[in-house]
């Protein structure tokens, strides 16, 4: 019986499916080692072995460290914007407050995310080195993108006029999350309650922009 089930072809999988599947896979790997041994501790041989392919494999689809780093970056950044997306859609039903309070939580959440953490890392390495510098610029300037065209859908959705300059509060609650979640990674969770008092002001001045609801 051995012998003839090995006599019988088996289906090939595609090259192309194959290249994709090996690249997932190294991708994958690189997040995970992003994120447990930061930029530092990120080399193409650490990652060829957690993604269990040949160094050959993994120059195949990324000739360099910065390539791989680079190609790690957006993915993560991928899958994060899938997280948030989800989480914006599983507010539907809920009054403007509940959604507002809601949608700044699940913010923080990606925030303090230990991948994202590790993103940071290489951008603060990005500047001095140019050339990796150069190649993340376009993939933050697609991230900030997307968060504004987020933000002003939510908006939209709470009946601010589509035309109204929610940009700047936008960036304000942004930036103030990412800082935090930052000064947590360095510092350990501050005081009880610091987070609920900043969380409390940052919903005001977005409920300040929203109409009252009938």
């Amino acid at each position: 019986m051995g012998d003839l089930e090995s006599a019988v072809p088996r289906p090939r999988v595609p090259q192309q499916e194959r290249s994709r599947a090996t690249q997932a896979r190294i991708l994958d790997a690189a997040v995970r080692v992003l994120t447990e041994s930061g930029y530092e501790g990120f080399t193409t041989a650490v990652v060829s072995q957690r993604a269990e392919v040949s160094k050959g494999a993994l120059f195949k689809h990324f000739p360099t460290r910065e390539t791989l780093l680079v190609a790690t970056v957006r993915h993560l950044f991928e899958g994060q914007r899938g997280n948030f997306a989800n989480a914006l859609m599983s507010l539907e039903g809920q009054n403007a407050r509940e959604r507002v309070r809601a949608a700044i939580r699940a913010l923080w959440d990606l925030l303090r995310d230990p991948e994202y953490l590790a993103v940071l890392q290489v951008y603060s390495a990005a500047r001095t080195n140019a050339k990796l510098a150069s190649a993340l610029g376009p993939i933050a300037e697609e991230e900030a993108a997307e968060t504004h065209a987020a933000g002003t859908l939510l908006f939209t959705s709470f009946g601010v006029p589509p035309d109204a300059d929610v940009g700047g509060l936008i960036a304000v609650v942004f930036y103030a999350l990412e800082g935090m979640a930052q000064d947590e990674g360095f510092n350990g969770e501050p005081t009880p309650g610091y987070y609920e008092q900043a969380f409390r002001q940052l919903e005001r001045l977005v409920m300040d922009l929203i109409p009252e609801e009938e």
